[in-house]
């Protein structure tokens, strides 16, 4: 109730912990949060229900839950750097009981009021390698008292402004994701990890902007995921794939779907061959996000890195020397209904084809159509 989402409304979320049976009253609760990483058990995969919860573990949930869990990484992680952000939060103000101690009723009453004026910290996904954080303004008092009536939606993650997996649609915004052809505002929500899974999701109705707003997203017990570099692939053949997890060991076998699609730097390809695989560097995701052990989609993913020589006012950038990506020795960006793409730095702060300069260092994402571009400036 506390991060405004009622027990009675969450569904089946997959089970993590291994002493939380499915029809415990709690279970829907723990998993849910679970999920979401506001909690993550012990070492052995237990909750331990039926023990008593410590101060630090109390502290730990509720720093989690106002977004402030990587202040506590950063001064050393659990249990220290979370008990050091709850009390530069003031979450822990006027508690006398040490964080070894287990929490009473006073306590857990005395963190949560504390914890309902804290400004929540948002983490900010973009096309950086790290994500960045914003302190929003908003409060856990603020989500609680907001008239906004919740509501639950469950399909297939299609698209977001960078990639689609049905049509080309160039209107997507960023911060905007398709989910069983519907489109949510998703602020703060990392959508390509979602990119082909079932997901569960709570949202509500924005009455100023007319946008349907993602409070939650979590992939169902549904989805698969098998994730390994191109150069552990073998072959595909009559809807099978092969691959060798390990080197020098057993090429394992991964059956694809019969409407299988094969996604390479976020566009559709019409027809798949082992040629594309062979790939100097590149990562693949398989996704099964229907449960039936066939894998429905393969997400290749390929960055190059180039020195440029050249750029022209026209959309033109040349690379030096040697330097190509996928054959050729230059990009074209053509901003139009048929194109998208990216120009970002290391930060993840956009750019424009004008502060790329000759002798400048870019790394290029770009799909095997040209529909996608995607160039991120070196900070060397």
């Amino acid at each position: 109730n506390l991060i405004h989402m009622p027990v009675s409304q969450i569904g089946s979320m997959e089970g993590k912990f291994s002493d939380v049976p499915n029809d415990a009253w709690y279970a829907p609760a723990v998993n849910y949060i679970a999920a979401l990483g506001y909690i993550s058990g012990d070492p052995e995969g237990t909750f331990r229900p039926e023990d008593p919860v410590l101060v630090q573990e109390a502290m730990k949930i509720l720093v989690n839950v106002l977004g402030y869990d990587v202040m506590a990484q950063e001064n050393g992680g659990y249990p220290r750097g979370y008990i050091a952000a709850a009390a530069r939060l003031q979450i822990s103000h006027g508690m006398n009981r040490s964080g070894e101690e287990p929490a009473l009723r006073d306590d857990i009453l005395c963190m949560l009021y504390q914890s309902l004026d804290v400004e929540l910290l948002q983490k900010q996904y973009t096309d950086a390698d790290e994500p960045s954080y914003k302190v929003t303004g908003e409060t856990l008092r603020d989500r609680l008292t907001r008239d906004a009536d919740l509501y639950q939606v469950r399909g297939i993650v299609t698209a977001d402004n960078s990639t689609w997996l049905i049509e080309p649609n160039s209107s997507f915004n960023p911060g905007e994701i398709e989910i069983g052809g519907r489109i949510y505002l998703a602020e703060g929500i990392d959508t390509a990890q979602y990119m082909g899974q079932e997901v569960e999701c709570f949202y509500y109705d924005n009455e100023q902007t007319g946008k349907r707003v993602l409070k939650s997203i979590a992939p169902t017990v549904n989805n698969t995921v098998v994730e390994f570099d191109t150069e552990m692939f073998q072959s595909c053949q009559s809807g099978t794939l092969y691959y060798y997890p390990e080197e020098n060991g057993k090429a394992k076998r991964l059956n694809l779907s019969d409407g299988c699609q094969f996604v390479y730097n976020n566009r559709l390809l019409t027809e798949f061959s082992d040629e594309i695989m062979e790939l100097e560097e590149g990562s693949c995701r398989l996704v099964d996000n229907n449960g039936d052990n066939r894998f429905d989609y393969l997400f290749i993913e390929r960055e190059q890195a180039v020195v440029v020589e050249s750029v022209f006012e026209t959309g033109e950038i040349y690379f030096k020397n040697t330097f190509t990506v996928d054959g050729m020795r230059y990009v074209m960006i053509e901003p139009d209904e048929t194109q998208t793409y990216q120009i970002i730095d290391g930060t993840g702060k956009q750019l424009k084809i004008t502060d790329i300069k000759p002798d400048t260092v870019l790394t290029v994402m770009r799909s095997l159509d040209g529909s996608y571009t995607k160039l991120v400036l070196s900070e060397d």
